[in-house]
C-alpha cells in the first residue's frame, strides 16, 4: 500500500479539499448569515476476493489504468507498486543485499488544471533503495500532461498495466497470468525486472475515513538485473509484493484522514498483510480502521483475517521527526487471540509531499526491514522480512486539538436574530433587531440559489448563495441591499465567486478569484454598474466568544475583497472585508463588516 501525491493544482482558486468525513461530527448546519457589505462584504470494510493466476481466466480490467470519470468523483489517484527482497550477485560473485520499492501513478481531477483552465493528469513515479549497510536511495520525478493525452502513457480500461512515464525510460506492463515487467531507469541505477504472481489476487476496499480499492498480488518471485553505480547484478527468484490501489474522494485524498499504517511481512511460510486508518477524530492515538490477514504465502490462501477490536495496536519507540512537524513509532506490535505480527521501523525514506499552506499533503516514512520480523502463530513464531508505511497527512498535523468544520446540511428552515450593536450608516438601526431567515429557494440565470435574507429595520440584506457539494464550496450569486424604498445594490456574479470553501480550521486560506458583477446600484439616483471584483479569505483563529445569546465556540473569519467597477463612464475601485465568528452548526455569531477599512456594522447573536 504506497501513498500517492498530492496534486500541486496549477490553478490554487479552484483547490477544493475533501468531501465530509463519515467519522466526524456532522452537527454543523449550512453557513447562512454571513452576508456583505456595502458591495461584496457582501466499515472499512476489507472483502478478500480471489481469481486464479493460472490457467484459463477472464480478461481482468482491474489491471489497467483509470480516470475520475469512470467513478464518477472529483478527485481520483491510483498507484502500480511493487516492492522487493533481494540479493544481487555481480558477474564477478559479488554480492549485495537490498530491499527496493518502485510506485508508478496517476491523479486524475477537474480541479487539476493549467493556468489556461485545460485539465491536466498529473504523473508521478519515485522509487527507494534499502543497502546492507543502513544507507537508502530515493528518487521523485513528476510532470503534467493535458488529460486528453494521458492514454499514450497509460493504457486505460485494459485487461493489462502499461505505464510508460513521458521521459520514456520508466516503464511498467504486463498482467498476472504472462507477468508483470518493470524497465526503470533514473539517473545511473537502472532496474529490469520481472515479476510473477504466485499466488491468487485478493482485493481490499473501504468507504471511510479513506474510500479507496486495493487489488494485490501479495506474494510472487522477481528475476532480472539491476544496474548501481556502474556494475549490473543478477537478481534471481527474490520475493515480491504487488498491489495496484485507487483512492477516490472529492479533493486531494490526503485530507480524508489523520493518516495510515500499512505493512507485509513476508517469512518462509506466511505473509502478513496490514492495513490500519487514522481518523482525523484519532490524531496519533487510534485507529478509526483496523485489518489484518495471514496468508499461505505459497498459494495465498487467506488463513486467518481479524478486524476492528479483534486487533490491538502497540506503537512504540516514537521518533520526534521535527523537520515534518511530525512523529513516527519505530516498532510496531499487532496483537490478537492468538497472533502477534511485530516490526521495527528504524531505517526509513521520507517520502515528502507537504503543502502546509492548503494541507492537501502529507509526509510518508517507509521502512524496510530486511529480517528479524516476527509472526507468531498458532505457537508458532518465524522470522523474515517487512515494509511498512506510517502516513501522516498535513491535516491531520496542522489541526490537532481543532474541531475541522466540514460542509454542513442545508434542507433545513431557520430563523436567527441578531442585535445591531453597531451602524455607521444608518445610526437609528443601532439596539434594534436583525432577523435572518434561511429556507427558501430562487433561480438566477438557471442557477439554482438558497436565498439567506438578512430583515432589519426599514431594509434587508439578501444574497443567494450556490450550494456545491461535491467541492464543499458555498458560492454567491447574487445580492441584493435595500434601505426604504432605495435599492443600494442589486448585482449578480458571473461566474458566481466563491464564498466559503470547507473544511475550514485554524489556518485555512482560499483565493477568491476575480469574477465578473453587473446590476444596479445607486449613487444619488440609480445606475446600471458593471466590474470585477477579487479577494481572499483565512482562519485566523478559534475563540469562544460571549454574545447575548450565551458563550459560542467558534471559527474566525476574516475576508477581504476589492472590485473596480464602471458606471456613467465614471472608474471606481473599492475595498471591503469583514470579520466573523462562526459557530459549529454553521451560524455566525458575530459579524463585522468594514468598508475602506472604516467599520460599518456589528451584529451579535440574541436568539
Amino acid at each position: 500500500m504506497m501513498p500517492q501525491c498530492q496534486s500541486v493544482i496549477a490553478d490554487k482558486n479552484r483547490l477544493k479539499e475533501v468531501k465530509k468525513r463519515k467519522k466526524m461530527d456532522k452537527t454543523s448546519k449550512i453557513l447562512l448569515g454571513i452576508t456583505m457589505s456595502i458591495l461584496l462584504v457582501v466499515v472499512f470494510c476489507i472483502v478478500p476476493i480471489s481469481s486464479a493466476s493460472t490457467g484459463t481466466q477472464a480478461a481482468d480490467f482491474t489491471e489497467g489504468g483509470h480516470l475520475e470519470t469512470d467513478f464518477n468523483v472529483n478527485f481520483m489517484a491510483e498507484w502500480w507498486y511493487l516492492n522487493g527482497k533481494a540479493t544481487l550477485v555481480s558477474s564477478e560473485g559479488e554480492e549485495r543485499d537490498i530491499g527496493f520499492f518502485v510506485t508508478l501513478s496517476p491523479q486524475e481531477s477537474p480541479i487539476i488544471v493549467n493556468p489556461n483552465g485545460t485539465q491536466l493528469s498529473h504523473l508521478l513515479t519515485f522509487y527507494g533503495l534499502y543497502f546492507d549497510n543502513g544507507t537508502t536511495t530515493f528518487n521523485s520525478t513528476e510532470t503534467y500532461i493535458p488529460q486528453i493525452a494521458v492514454g499514450n502513457y497509460i493504457a486505460l480500461h485494459t485487461s493489462y498495466v502499461d505505464y510508460v512515464y513521458p521521459d520514456g525510460v520508466k516503464r511498467f506492463n504486463g498482467s498476472a497470468l504472462s507477468g508483470y515487467n518493470l524497465n526503470y531507469t533514473s539517473g545511473d541505477m537502472e532496474m529490469d525486472l520481472v515479476f510473477r504472481p504466485k499466488v491468487e489476487k485478493t482485493i481490499d476496499h473501504a468507504d471511510h475515513p479513506l474510500n479507496f480499492t486495493t487489488y494485490e498480488y501479495s506474494y510472487g518471485t522477481i528475476n532480472g538485473s539491476i544496474l548501481l553505480d556502474g556494475k549490473r547484478y543478477n537478481v534471481s527468484d527474490a520475493e515480491g509484493y504487488m498491489d495496484h490501489m485507487i483512492p477516490l474522494s472529492s479533493g486531494p485524498w490526503p485530507m480524508e484522514m489523520h493518516g495510515w499504517s500499512w505493512f507485509e511481512v513476508t517469512t518462509k511460510n506466511y505473509q502478513a498483510v496490514a492495513y490500519a486508518v487514522r481518523g482525523l477524530d484519532d490524531g496519533y492515538d487510534d485507529y478509526s480502521y483496523k485489518h489484518l490477514s495471514l496468508l499461505d504465502k505459497h498459494n495465498g490462501t487467506v488463513l486467518a483475517e481479524y478486524s476492528a477490536d479483534e486487533i490491538t495496536i502497540t506503537e512504540s519507540g516514537w521518533l520526534n521527526e521535527s523537520e515534518f512537524n511530525r512523529k513516527r513509532p519505530s516498532r510496531v506490535v499487532f496483537s490478537t487471540h492468538d497472533r502477534n505480527v511485530t516490526l521495527s521501523a528504524e531505517i526509513a525514506i521520507y517520502f515528502t509531499r507537504s503543502d502546509p499552506t492548503n494541507a492537501t499533503g502529507f509526509v510518508d516514512f517507509m521502512a524496510f526491514q530486511p529480517d528479524n520480523a516476527a509472526i507468531q502463530y498458532n505457537g508458532n513464531i518465524e522470522a523474515g522480512s517487512a515494509f511498512y508505511e506510517y502516513l501522516v497527512s498535513d491535516v491531520g498535523v496542522i489541526t490537532p486539538t481543532v474541531k475541522i468544520f466540514d460542509m454542513p446540511e442545508l434542507d433545513i428552515q431557520k430563523t436567527y436574530t441578531y442585535n445591531i450593536s453597531f451602524d455607521q450608516m444608518f445610526p437609528d438601526r443601532i439596539g434594534t433587531e436583525a432577523v435572518l431567515y434561511w429556507g427558501e429557494k430562487a433561480e438566477i440565470d438557471g442557477i439554482e440559489c438558497y436565498v439567506s435574507n438578512l430583515s432589519k429595520l426599514d431594509g434587508s440584506e439578501v444574497q443567494y448563495l450556490g450550494i456545491d457539494t461535491e467541492n464543499e464550496d458555498i458560492t454567491l450569486k447574487g445580492t441584493v441591499d435595500r434601505n426604504g424604498s432605495i435599492t443600494f445594490m442589486n448585482f449578480t456574479f458571473e461566474p458566481e465567486s466563491v464564498f466559503i470553501d470547507y473544511p475550514l480550521y485554524v489556518g485555512k486560506t482560499w483565493d477568491r478569484a476575480e469574477v465578473n458583477f453587473s446590476g444596479m446600484g445607486w449613487i444619488g439616483y440609480p445606475v446600471y454598474v458593471n466590474g470585477t471584483t477579487w479577494g481572499s479569505a483565512v482562519v485566523t483563529g478559534e475563540e469562544d466568544i460571549e454574545v447575548p445569546a450565551g458563550v459560542a465556540h467558534c471559527l474566525v473569519l476574516e475576508m477581504v475583497m476589492n472590485s473596480t467597477m464602471s458606471y456613467n463612464g465614471t472608474e471606481k475601485t473599492m475595498n471591503t472585508s469583514q470579520k466573523v465568528w462562526l459557530m459549529e452548526n454553521g451560524f455566525f455569531a458575530k459579524r463585522m463588516l468594514y468598508h475602506e477599512g472604516m467599520l460599518r456594522e456589528i451584529l451579535e447573536l440574541v436568539a
